[in-house]
């Protein structure tokens, strides 16, 4: 059977939560995928002070007794799986919100090949690594049944207008260099030397959080953007391969850049994740832009073809970003999300019938 989720970002009023929560349970759903980002981990955790809020901190005086807590019961209560995201954690998974710990730890941060600091954590720093587990904590503590380590990425110039910028070219991550390769660091992106060191450095710090959350009995599943598998980060095979993985997906989100070839783009990634899953043992899964959506027939027509087209190739777990058409989140809303959520639970009730 073909399970069906939502990812759920925004309101953190429980009453509200809990009605949405009933109504995706009746719209078709069987998981949501709550963001725990840094602000909900520093405001809506529990009744204390974070470390993240204020790093001088000896300790986390912090339970998991506050309001996501009660989100996370009250969509298990609703008939829901709960699958969390550590979304935009140092501004390396996902996009789309702030990273308070970045500025906080400006000696962790990636830096460009010109030397200049990036708005994102340094995948090889102890410091964020450490908060990375720290995080991963605190999620395991308010109970859900999946970690979902979303989009893990090297910082992307191109996302932040600079798209020549690259990273990570630190004191530290120039010091690894020269231990793997026995020379200094090119400043070229496009040195097969620095591609490779990149697709490393990611590899690693997925081993590395992946394992941790493992070792505390968690279920995790990695989401990949769907240009992992090029230059500059690992295959896919590699991910899949790494101890601990539980579901492999990706999210090939075609508007507005795959317009004229979204469906081939949809099924060849349908395909890729399907084979190296069932090769490694691993759940599938992909997931469907409901966000920044026109009123295009052509775009409308994705949600319900994209989703069907999937199944077909051995999908069998499908997800949307976002609730309701995204359209309480106005820069990213679609120009008609009525029509755009009618259409996923049109096909979410679709897929559930299906053998």
């Amino acid at each position: 059977m073909v399970e069906t989720g939502v990812v759920y970002v925004g309101s953190r009023i429980l009453r509200h939560v809990q009605e949405d929560m009933e109504a995706l349970a009746r719209f078709g759903a069987t998981f949501v995928a709550h963001t725990f980002s840094e602000e909900d981990y520093g405001y809506y955790y529990g009744r204390a002070i974070s470390k993240l809020i204020y790093p001088s901190l000896d300790t986390v005086r912090l339970k998991a007794d506050g309001t996501m807590k009660a989100i996370v019961k009250a969509s298990h209560d609703a008939g829901l799986g709960v699958w969390l995201d550590p979304w935009c954690i140092g501004h390396v998974f996902g996009a789309d919100t702030y990273s308070l710990f970045v500025p906080t730890h400006p000696d962790a941060v990636q830096v460009d090949q010109h030397g200049r600091p990036m708005p994102a954590a340094c995948l090889h720093r102890p410091s964020f690594r450490d908060f990375v587990h720290l995080w991963t904590d605190a999620a395991l503590a308010l109970e859900p049944d999946m970690i979902i380590w979303d989009e893990p990425h090297l910082c992307i110039g191109e996302w932040f207008g600079q798209p020549e910028r690259w990273g990570c070219r630190c004191a530290l991550c120039q010091d690894l260099y020269r231990q793997h390769y026995g020379e200094e660091m090119p400043v070229s992106q496009n040195d097969p030397g620095v591609q490779a060191f990149q697709a490393w450095t990611l590899l690693d710090f997925m081993r590395d959080i992946i394992g941790y959350a493992k070792g505390l009995g968690a279920r995790n599943g990695v989401c990949l953007l769907p240009t992992m598998h090029q230059p500059g980060a690992p295959t896919w095979e590699e991910v899949a391969a790494l101890p601990g993985l539980d579901s492999l997906g990706t999210d090939p989100y075609p508007f507005p850049y795959r317009e004229s070839d979204w469906r081939q783009f949809v099924i060849e990634n349908s395909k890729n994740v399907v084979n190296l899953c069932r090769r490694y043992g691993l759940e599938n899964q992909l997931w469907f832009q409901s966000f920044g959506l026109t009123s295009d027939p052509e775009q409308l027509a994705y949600v319900e073809t994209g989703m069907m087209d999937a199944v077909a190739e051995g999908i069998n777990t499908v997800g949307v970003w976002g609730f309701e058409g995204s359209v309480d989140m106005s820069y990213c809303s679609c120009e008609q999300p009525e029509v755009v959520w009618e259409t996923v639970r049109r096909t979410f009730r679709h897929l559930r019938a299906l053998p």
